[in-house]
Order: C-alpha cells, then sequence, then structure tokens
C-alpha cells in the first residue's frame, strides 16, 4: 500500500438506507494545500444506475479507485496541481454539494424546500438535455426559461420569486467556494410582481371578542398559546418549543435560541405587562427544562396540534375555509400594537425584523397606512 504525505478521510457510500428516491453519492475528503485542511468532496455519479444491486457494484469500484489516488498522494494545489482538480463543475452537481454541507444550518422546513426546488430545476434540465451543463455557463435567459416554465403550470408570482431566491442564495454559497465563478447570475433576474395575501387575516372587533371567549372558555392552554402570538409576535412553532429557561421574567425578555428560531439567530422578545401574569402561571412550579407546552412524552407539543385545536374552534364559527387561521393572531396583535400608538422601530425590535424597511412593508401588508390627509383635509368638487 502506498503511504500519502498528505492526510485525507477515505470514500464511503451514502446510500439514504437504500431509498432509491433520494440522492445516493460517494463522499471522501482530501487535502487542500492552499486552504490548509481537508476538503469535503462528493460524487453523485452512482445515480445513473437504477437498482440497488447496480449502485452498489458501481459505488465498491469508486471508492476502490478514489481510495487508491488518495493512498497515493492525491491532493488539491490549485497553484503546482490544478490538472488533479476537476476542470468541469456541473450545476445541478454543485447545488446538491452545497445542500448537503448546509443541511445541518438549514431548518428542516428550509432544507426540505430548498431541495424540492433543486430537484425540479435538475429535472427540468434533463428534459432539456442541459443537466451536465458546467456551474459557469448558466445564463439569466436559461434561468428565466425555468421560471417561465413554472408560471405556466399554475405557480404564484411570490413562489417564481422563491425560486429564484433559493437558487440565488445556493449560487452564493458555490460562489464563495469556487471564487473563479462569475458573479451571481440569479440576482440578476427580476422579481415578479406579488399580488397582496389575505391568508391569515387579523381579527376585528367583535369577531375577535366573541373568538377569545369561546377559546378561554374551551381550551384554556389554546388561549395561554394565543396570547404568546399576541403579545409576543413569535412564530407557532417557535412557541411550543421554548423551556422555563427560555423566560426571564424579571428582566422583562423571553431568550429565543437560534435553533429555536426561524431565522436561525439568537434573539430577545420583550414580556408586555398584561401578558405577564399569564407567563408567571406557565413557568410557576417547573423546573427550568420543562415545556411550556409540552406533549405526551417528554418533548414539546406536536407541530400542529394546536392549529389542529384552533380550526376546531374556528369551525364553531362557521370559519372553516376562510383566511382565518391561528397565525392571524400574530397579525391581530400587530395591528393592535400599531393602533394604539407603538412607534415603527418597536415593532421592528419585536418581530425580529432586519430592518425599519421590513417593518414598513409588513405594515402596508395589514394595510394599516392610511393618508391622513386626503381623510381631513380634501376639499369637495361641489361646494
Amino acid at each position: 500500500m502506498l503511504n500519502s504525505n498528505y492526510p485525507y478521510k477515505k470514500a464511503v457510500l451514502k446510500d439514504r438506507l437504500g431509498d432509491l428516491n433520494k440522492r445516493w453519492y460517494v463522499t471522501f475528503k482530501v487535502w487542500d494545500v492552499q486552504l490548509g485542511k481537508l476538503r469535503p468532496k462528493y460524487d453523485y455519479e452512482v445515480n445513473k444506475h437504477p437498482t440497488k444491486e447496480a449502485r452498489y457494484r458501481f459505488a465498491k469500484r469508486l471508492i476502490k479507485q478514489i481510495n487508491q489516488m488518495l493512498e497515493g498522494g492525491k491532493h488539491i494545489d490549485n497553484e503546482k496541481n490544478k490538472a488533479q482538480e476537476p476542470q468541469v463543475v456541473i450545476l445541478t452537481d454543485a447545488f446538491y454539494e452545497i445542500l448537503d454541507i448546509k443541511r445541518n444550518e438549514y431548518s428542516r422546513d428550509t432544507f426540505n424546500s430548498y431541495k424540492s426546488k433543486v430537484d425540479q430545476f435538475t429535472e427540468w434540465l434533463r428534459e432539456k438535455k442541459k443537466h451536465k451543463l458546467p456551474v459557469e455557463k448558466i445564463s439569466t435567459q436559461l434561468i428565466i426559461s425555468f421560471i417561465d416554465y413554472k408560471a405556466k403550470d399554475g405557480r404564484s408570482a411570490k413562489t417564481l420569486n422563491s425560486y429564484v431566491d433559493t437558487f440565488k442564495a445556493i449560487y452564493s454559497e458555490l460562489r464563495s467556494r469556487h471564487t473563479q465563478l462569475p458573479n451571481n447570475p440569479f440576482a440578476e433576474i427580476p422579481k415578479r410582481k406579488e399580488l397582496v395575501s389575505h391568508k391569515n387575516m387579523a381579527y376585528l372587533g367583535k369577531e375577535k371578542d366573541e373568538l377569545i371567549y369561546v377559546i378561554k372558555k374551551i381550551k384554556p392552554n389554546l388561549f395561554s398559546f394565543v396570547q404568546f402570538m399576541y403579545y409576543t409576535f413569535m412564530r407557532p412553532n417557535e412557541i411550543r418549543q421554548l423551556q422555563v429557561y427560555n423566560i426571564q421574567l424579571e428582566d422583562n425578555l423571553i431568550f429565543i435560541e437560534a435553533f429555536k428560531s426561524k431565522s436561525k439567530k439568537d434573539a430577545f422578545i420583550t414580556i408586555p405587562p398584561p401578558f405577564k401574569t399569564t407567563l408567571k402561571k406557565l413557568i410557576e412550579n417547573k423546573p427550568n427544562s420543562a415545556y411550556l407546552f409540552p406533549g405526551k412524552t417528554a418533548t414539546c407539543i406536536s407541530k400542529n396540534r394546536m392549529s389542529d385545536y384552533h380550526r376546531e374552534i374556528l369551525e364553531r364559527f362557521d370559519w372553516r375555509n376562510t383566511n382565518h387561521t391561528l397565525y392571524s393572531w400574530k397579525h391581530t396583535g400587530v395591528i393592535d400594537a400599531y393602533k394604539a400608538g407603538i412607534d415603527i422601530k418597536s415593532l421592528q425590535l419585536q418581530l425580529r425584523h432586519h430592518s425599519l424597511e421590513e417593518t414598513d412593508t409588513y405594515l402596508k401588508s395589514l394595510g394599516m397606512y392610511t393618508n391622513k390627509a386626503i381623510l381631513t383635509k380634501m376639499p369637495a368638487l361641489i361646494q
């Protein structure tokens, strides 16, 4: 056996537990002289074979070849040994490689959403016989053709923009690892005009009071959950994962850890005084590790449980097929806060928006801005 002067990690097959519907790959690590560390590599050629047996046979041969090269001193040296670096990087292979690298940084929903879009893009390229397209050959014309194809399939402008944003984010990650790549072509694709969504409409006036009365009477636990959304503007998935140690009553703060947050960033939320009594009852006599909304086991309540409870109550009001949802309580809280005179900067902090512009756009989508001058000063055409 040959001895390598460079460290490496042997090639192995990731067969996704034998699931042929998932993308198999061979992965190994090779030493990068310029980086001064091991660099992960991925080979997806095994997916060309339709059966498990064929894939295992091919992977066995490929792994043997790769490991022989690693043992023989294979490494990456962009200055002296460029020939050892693959000359052609296939666009879709590169996209899947980034997804695998970033898998643990994305939430499960984000990863599944990204992968679904890449799968669809890959399938479309295959139909166009462009699935072997080098990454540096991607053009804005090709991207627009794919987006037009999805538009004809009935996708909304919001969904189409989401495709572009996803690919733009993945390409940016790719470019940070391959600095020779040209500027991000996905960033040049114009946004499609999105219609204002009426989903998750806020509860107003009498309907809000009646709904709260029923929720409080029938499902007290759901009422506590609703208050969380109303007062803190938190998302349901964040609320259900809260534990006692996240609540800092003395400082009037709720600490949301990055792994519990949709934004994947640590954050603090202020506890409004009207909510403090409810919050105190939720955590009293519970250990720090206890969940505020526990499930049947030692974990938190399941993801859709509160939404299911809320939907059952909405049916009593004949709102089953309306745009009212559990999430509507977040919008309700924001609207009431704005009408009460809370300034936009304070709303931004509580909403955890990255900019005032984002909060401004959000308030506009809720119909919060009215032109008071027009309402009060516009003269009549006929006196």
